[in-house]
């Protein structure tokens, strides 16, 4: 069983989400966003936690809040079964009271569900904070019956957290640990005999007719006599002998491709490390938890916290690979580009915060007007999917490979090209006094004005994401902009303002002669002119002067120029061009509000 749907309810900055999960689900957003509070709800829930809620972890409303009279914090579980992938006998009988039915997707054998909720609150005859687990109805309503959650129910969805604060040596040497854990698995009781008269022979190779010892164990026989202690109770050991100490230092040794020592994996670096905590979690999934979970049923439900921790752009590829891979559900949170780029548009979750609330969005895996039932045809379940084949290829392309720190952002910029790309961003600090990374702004340049996917993922349907566009003036590109708008599912007239338009007809070069004029002509002639020369010998060239003749060999050197252009800009104090600068002042205008 698998978390099919989440609901949080006062919980931190959770004041009432309610988000539908996947077998991997990727949670993505800015810091402060809750996606370590989603993680935390989950475990409270179901996690084997010792800890309760604190009072400050309650949704605060306002100044004059109290804990004591607030609404109770709730955490909701769906777990449902599928059309090819129903309930056992056994989990039926186990859940008998608890069992719902959804007659809508499937009305001839209606899909079965069960939905689990923790709930602390303050109980005024109890003079204290109290949590509960309960079975409740669609309508989060604890059922009439027997709704008590029991350990039974709870061991087949067992929760599993790695948090951010990863520590190589509370793994290796804590007890409770995933290592720790693995270690007192290893049976070799049957061996004991034969271990203890291995270390009595090492213990008498190393200390035994050596001076220091010997002065060592005569110093110490003191601790006899101050104790009143028997003669002959001390002895020095080098290693353990007691059975259930013989592993407390097993560790990891490592040698690295360019040194023939082996060292403990302390001794590596942090993101040798991080990796190995990461190995070790999986090889407990693996190794360990089938012979420990009493349950054949159970399904791990695995949560990982910012499994990229000090680790290279490309390991951090390879371990969202190795993490894909673990049996079980998966639920990471991440910061990282490079595992986002490797996931699947579908199972990211984009957090955002609104006016201090956590907002959850994911994209539908139909339209919005397509009331999903089980045995309609193929065909109506393929044309009404949110994004079509060819839409998802372009999304792979443009966003997931190239441009995945967008969804980091609070707002992106989309742009023709790099052209117009590489000018915003040189001159983003010089207007603003801040750069755009540090606004929380992406700029994007589309290639020509792809801008499709970028506004399909953006729409309020998917993950509502704020945007603005730098766009070419020419008639025939307004045209094409706007017919992609509405394509995109937006209401044409509702998003005028956000698309900033170069004036009569120009794009971006001409644009840049028509504000700049002799500013031009002089980065040409400072950064160019050899360049320049040379494109005005060429007798195609011959019959053009002027603006034509600039904009034309601007056309050979786009980025170049831009770059130039912009530094020329800062270096001489010139004004921001007013489409440029309008544009910046209104998305610095919505990240600031």
């Amino acid at each position: 069983m698998i978390i099919k749907k989440v609901e949080i309810q006062n919980f931190r900055s959770h004041k009432n989400t309610l988000v539908d999960l996947s077998a991997t689900n990727v949670l993505i957003g800015e810091n402060n966003t809750g996606k370590t509070t989603f993680l935390d709800a989950i475990n409270h829930a179901i996690g084997d936690i010792r800890r309760s809620p604190m009072e400050d972890d309650f949704y605060a409303s306002g100044e004059n809040f109290d804990p004591e009279k607030s609404d109770p914090i709730k955490v909701i579980l769906e777990f449902r079964e599928e059309k090819d992938n129903r309930f056992s006998e056994n989990v039926l009988y186990i859940f008998d009271k608890a069992i719902r039915f959804d007659e809508v997707q499937c009305p001839e054998d209606p899909i079965k569900f069960v939905r689990v909720c923790y709930e602390y609150r303050y109980d005024v005859d109890k003079e204290g904070f109290v949590e509960n687990r309960y079975f409740v109805d669609k309508g989060n309503i604890k059922l009439s019956a027997d709704s008590a959650v029991r350990r039974n129910h709870m061991s087949f969805f067992p929760f599993y957290y790695l948090t951010s604060s990863r520590d190589i040596n509370r793994e290796i040497r804590n007890k409770s640990s995933f290592w720790g854990k693995l270690k007192k698995s290893i049976d070799y009781k049957e061996k004991e005999n034969d271990i203890r008269a291995m270390i009595e022979q090492i213990d008498d190779l190393i200390l035994k007719d050596d001076e220091t010892v010997d002065d060592l164990v005569l110093k110490l026989k003191e601790l006899e006599k101050s104790m009143k202690l028997t003669s002959d109770s001390l002895h020095l050991h080098a290693f353990a002998r007691r059975n259930w100490e013989l592993l407390d230092d097993l560790n990891i040794y490592l040698k690295t491709a360019n040194s023939n020592l082996a060292l403990p994996i302390n001794k590596h670096g942090m993101g040798t490390q991080n990796i190995a905590v990461l190995i070790i979690f999986n090889a407990y999934l693996d190794i360990l938890l089938p012979k420990i979970v009493d349950n054949p049923e159970a399904t791990p439900i695995i949560g990982i916290e910012e499994p990229e921790a000090h680790i290279h752009p490309q390991a951090q590829r390879a371990v969202f690979q190795q993490i894909s891979r673990m049996k079980g559900q998966r639920i990471i949170s991440t910061h990282s580009p490079f595992i986002v780029d490797q996931a699947d548009i579908h199972d990211y979750l984009v957090f955002k915060a609104q006016k201090g609330i956590t907002v959850i969005k994911r994209i539908p895996e139909y339209k919005k007007s397509f009331e999903f039932k089980y045995g309609l045809p193929n065909a109506a379940y393929e044309s009404n999917r949110y994004l079509l084949p060819d839409e998802r290829l372009l999304i792979e392309r443009f966003i997931q490979h190239r441009n995945a720190e967008l969804f980091f952002s609070s707002l992106f910029v989309l742009c023709e090209g790099d052209c117009e790309r590489v000018f915003l961003e040189r001159v983003f600090p010089y207007h603003v006094g801040q750069t755009s990374g540090q606004l929380g702004i992406s700029v994007v340049g589309c290639e020509g004005g792809t801008y499709s996917p970028f506004l399909k993922i953006a729409n309020m349907d998917a993950f509502d994401l704020t945007w603005r566009i730098l766009s070419d003036g020419e008639d025939n590109t307004k045209v094409a902009l706007k017919k992609t708008i509405v394509k995109s599912g937006y209401d044409l007239a509702k998003t005028q303002d956000r698309i900033h338009y170069l004036p009569n007809g120009c794009d971006f070069e001409s644009y840049c002669i028509d504000v700049y004029g002799n500013e031009i002509d002089k980065v040409i002639t400072e950064k160019f002119k050899g360049k320049f020369d040379k494109f005005c010998g060429q007798p195609v060239n011959s019959s053009l002067s002027g603006k034509e003749l600039t904009n034309k060999f601007l056309d050979t050197i786009k980025v170049r120029f831009s770059e130039e252009l912009a530094a020329h800009v800062i270096d001489q104090k010139l004004n921001v061009p007013g489409v440029v600068k309008d544009l910046m002042d209104a998305a610095l205008s919505e990240v600031e509000e």
